[in-house]
């Protein structure tokens, strides 16, 4: 999507679909491209787009922005997938943009079971900054994505996967 110059900007479960799961890769799909639009390096967006719980910090403060805002909301989804809780917290669209805006991510209690490679993944696609976040190359490269040392990180990837299916239901 990105290297069609195309970012989403509302990427949350809802846009979501696993098409398939062929025992080692997970076929996934984005969908409602209501928002979508197309980017190039030296025009950047405005907008202010998505669905709260998922934007970006710099949706959220209204600065320029580009295709690294949907690195943020997958990051946001998958930290909700493994903790079965959102990242941030509000009673009102307010709090909640107050919450992305000042508050930092908390990786405690409920990243014990998970591997420190997948907590790695998400503090580089979670950067608040969004020139020091990973890009889209980066994060399909990472060690938790590619399940490089597989071996030594199987035991938490399958604790992790049980988090997931357990906090999905």
């Amino acid at each position: 999507m990105h290297k069609l110059n195309i970012a989403h900007r509302d990427i949350k479960p809802e846009n979501i679909l696993i098409d398939g799961f062929n025992g080692t890769q997970i076929n996934v799909k984005f969908t409602d491209f209501g928002f979508a639009t197309y980017f190039n390096d030296q025009d950047k967006l405005k907008e202010q787009m998505g669905s709260p719980l998922y934007m970006a910090p710099e949706i959220v403060k209204g600065h320029l922005y580009d295709q690294q805002v949907d690195i943020w909301s997958t990051c946001i989804v998958i930290y909700t997938m493994l903790t079965g809780r959102p990242a941030f917290y509000g009673s009102t669209k307010d709090e909640i943009y107050r919450a992305i805006r000042d508050d930092e991510i908390e990786f405690g209690l409920e990243f014990r079971n998970i591997s420190k490679e997948a907590v790695d993944f998400l503090k580089k696609g979670l950067h608040k900054n969004q020139f020091k976040r990973h890009n889209c190359s980066q994060m399909l490269n990472h060690k938790w994505f590619t399940n490089e040392n597989k071996s030594s990180m199987l035991d938490k990837s399958n604790q992790s996967l049980t988090h997931i299916s357990r906090n999905m239901r």
